[in-house]
């Protein structure tokens, strides 16, 4: 569990802060609750924004849950494919901030390159234990980049 702010103010989360706090397990069982959520009609559908720039572009993904508690997300990265070559930096940075979702507070903003690992990888791991075949024995996986 993440700390809690005071009241009446946004938690402020930077990488190492997100990393200490995710379990992979714990992630995997979100995803796979999400999933079953989204599957029986109980998510509404996610929104996504792309806007190019000259050196790379961003996108933003919104989401949002009703229960048990109203909740709204936003992810805004930045992929800029030359940015480890020109900067030092990586190619994709960006945040997550996370809204009540019943008066609009933002909760918490989180830097989102932990978050996005750990999620695509809960949401390969959901996959493959019920879309793969009782007695399979062998994966392949096919990625890009630092994943």
């Amino acid at each position: 569990m993440p700390p809690e702010a005071p009241a009446g103010r946004t938690l402020l989360l930077d990488a190492r802060q997100v990393a200490s706090l995710l379990e992979l397990g714990d992630v995997i069982a979100a995803v796979q609750a999400v999933f079953r959520a989204h599957g029986e009609g109980l998510v509404p559908p996610s929104a996504i924004l792309g806007y190019p720039v000259t050196a790379g572009g961003f996108h933003i993904k919104a989401a949002a849950l009703s229960a048990p508690s109203p909740r709204f997300t936003v992810k805004l990265n930045s992929n800029f494919p030359e940015n480890g070559r020109r900067f030092g930096l990586p190619t994709i940075q960006g945040t997550i901030t996370l809204f009540d979702g019943a008066n609009g507070f933002p909760l918490a903003v989180m830097d989102s390159i932990e978050i996005t690992i750990q999620r695509t990888a809960a949401a390969t791991a959901v996959a493959a234990k019920w879309l793969a075949r009782e007695d399979a024995a062998t994966i392949t996986i096919c990625g890009c980049g630092a994943q």
